[in-house]
């Protein structure tokens, strides 16, 4: 678990974590390994886990059409989180997560964080769960501002084609 505690003082979701904050956190963690080319959840599943890549890669892609294969969004290394959304919602996954070679992960579960009788909570694992609640919701909005971006570049270089016209 020491290890895993010094991993994660590097993962910008915890930074603002002390070293207490990030024992309980760690040990609230669970190690997975997945092979290349393994899925680790497929777009539409329900699940409400985060995952921060300790090593390896994973790709996020949106399952096409039938023969016309999977949209490639975008590859997570080293340090990176992802299912934050279904995490934080609760609906089901937006897209899918693959192994894009030998990974290993470090999973949260949402209901590990959050007992189901928040008045057993503590006031200091509260103020762990609003720390943690501020970072996804810090990342989420990057994410949307990113794809925010992306889409108005889209648009336009769409809107100068003459063949599109």
């Amino acid at each position: 678990m020491a290890n895993h505690i010094e991993f994660l003082k590097n993962v910008p979701l915890f930074e603002t974590l002390s070293d207490m904050e990030l024992d309980k956190i760690a040990n609230l963690m669970k190690p997975e390994k997945f092979r290349k080319n393994a899925k680790i959840f497929s777009e539409i599943s329900q699940s409400n886990e985060i995952y921060i890549v300790m090593s390896g890669q994973v790709d996020i892609v949106k399952e096409g059409i039938i023969g016309k294969g999977n949209q490639h969004i975008t590859t997570l290394k080293e340090g990176h989180l992802f299912g934050e959304m279904a995490f934080v919602d609760g609906f089901t996954r937006s897209a899918s997560a693959i192994a894009a070679r030998d990974t290993e992960l470090l999973v949260l579960k949402k209901e590990d964080l959050i007992k189901e009788n928040l008045d057993s909570i503590s006031r200091e694992d509260l103020l762990i769960i609003h720390k943690i609640t501020v970072r996804i919701v810090q990342t989420i909005s990057d994410r949307l501002r990113l794809t925010n971006e992306s889409f108005f570049y889209t648009q336009q270089s769409m809107s100068m084609n003459p063949f599109l016209k």
